[in-house]
């Protein structure tokens, strides 16, 4: 089965239920900022939210994507979700109607790996398979600039630092390298130790 479990943090046993509804490999879990939501993003190409009191999907299944979903992120207010796929592209979602938001960004050449919120919600920024790190308006659906090029294989996770100044990118190269989001520029060396 397919399921999504909530474990207590201090046991690691279940905390509830299993929430039930996707039929295929779940690869995503994020929560909403206020702690009472929480998206899932599977294989069966749908996201559902969930209302982590009740233990209820709220909205979806969201249906778009036409391959597998790899990622998932809540905007800083909780009123939008992004979502990654190897459908290579990126889709915005009303997190209450579970409504597509405009276009699906397209532009990285590999499977979608990771996406994420700035903090101010503006901005989302995407790692594929590709290689390369994307950064979007999250309004207008825009790239800001050109990918963000230094990994030699695919970017499995990207976020934005608490501050919105930087990007971090983790790749299957095995670094970990930081960059500038106002320029695009790396930032020092990559890091290395895995």
């Amino acid at each position: 089965s397919f399921e999504v479990y909530l474990l207590d943090s201090l046991s690691g046993r279940p905390a509830s239920e299993p929430l039930k509804g996707h039929t295929d490999i779940v690869r995503s879990i994020a929560f909403s900022s206020d702690g009472r939501r929480l998206a899932s993003a599977s294989n069966d190409r749908t996201v559902r939210v969930w209302d982590f009191v009740t233990e209820r999907q709220i909205s979806g299944p969201l249906e778009g994507h036409t391959d597998w979903i790899t990622s998932a992120a809540f905007s800083p207010d909780g009123s939008r979700i992004a979502s990654g796929s190897h459908d290579k592209t990126i889709r915005i979602w009303n997190s209450t109607t579970g409504e597509a938001i405009g276009r699906p960004l397209e532009g990285h050449n590999g499977d979608v790996t990771s996406v994420a919120f700035s903090p101010d919600g503006l901005w989302i920024v995407s790692g594929a398979s590709d290689a390369t790190i994307q950064i979007w308006n999250s309004k207008t659906g825009q790239s800001l600039r050109e990918p963000l090029v230094g990994h030699s294989a695919a970017v499995w996770s990207v976020t934005f630092s608490p501050d919105g100044e930087r990007l971090v990118s983790g790749s299957k190269d095995s670094t970990l390298r930081l960059w500038s989001f106002r320029t695009g520029e790396p930032v020092g060396e990559p890091l290395r130790g895995h």
